[in-house]
């Protein structure tokens, strides 16, 4: 579990899939799961922080997966969701993150660092499984698409503050296993008022 910096001393944070999807949801039609309805306001609130003068008067550099785009397009209504993705990033500083062939050949190197020999596809193997019994069809796309972004995250570790998702299956796992700064939107402080705390240090996931 790592220690995040305050949301205004962020400069450099990459934003999930699931982040994005969530910002173009509508709170008000999760009254009766409270829950989700917390996570996709703390969302809303985070990425119009972060893409206001009000972060510091200057906005962090935003970094969005290629895989992400590609993802968002097979959503339905994306040509809608697209659209307000592209206006909420079009005044802030967004860098896409292509998935390079260096990128795409890190991903074994970083699974040897943290599981012994012949546990990786093993484990992965129960991942996909777990996913399935909880009724997701297309488990294997979903692992394999996590793991391109996540291999992308890793290749800005140095300088990344925050790596945010709401996916708490596969993105939260890979993501822990490899000590990125994780941040959950559902964990993020609040301060009386009930908005974001930017002020605090807070852990990660």
């Amino acid at each position: 579990m790592s220690q995040i910096k305050p949301i205004k001393h962020w400069s450099r944070v990459m934003i999930d899939t699931s982040v994005i999807v969530d910002y173009t949801k509508n709170p008000a039609r999760f009254d009766k799961n409270p829950g989700e309805k917390d996570r996709i306001e703390k969302v809303q609130q985070l990425i119009n922080y972060l893409t206001s003068t009000a972060h510091l008067g200057e906005s962090p550099m935003l970094l969005v997966s290629a895989i992400s785009i590609a993802e968002l397009s097979k959503l339905p209504e994306s040509s809608s969701n697209i659209e307000r993705v592209i206006s909420l990033f079009s005044g802030a500083d967004v860098t896409f993150v292509d998935f390079t062939a260096s990128i795409a050949a890190s991903i074994p190197l970083l699974f040897d660092t943290i599981l012994p020999d012949g546990q990786k596809f093993q484990w992965l193997k129960q991942l996909e499984q777990d996913l399935k019994f909880e009724g997701i069809s297309w488990a294997r796309q979903w692992v394999s698409d996590d793991l391109k972004i996540i291999a992308s995250a890793h290749a800005q570790r140095r300088k990344l503050d925050a790596l945010i998702s709401s996916d708490t299956k596969v993105f939260a796992q890979l993501a822990t296993k490899l000590g990125l700064p994780l941040v959950q939107p559902s964990k993020i402080p609040t301060n009386p008022s009930g908005s974001i705390d930017v002020d605090v240090t807070f852990e990660g996931i």
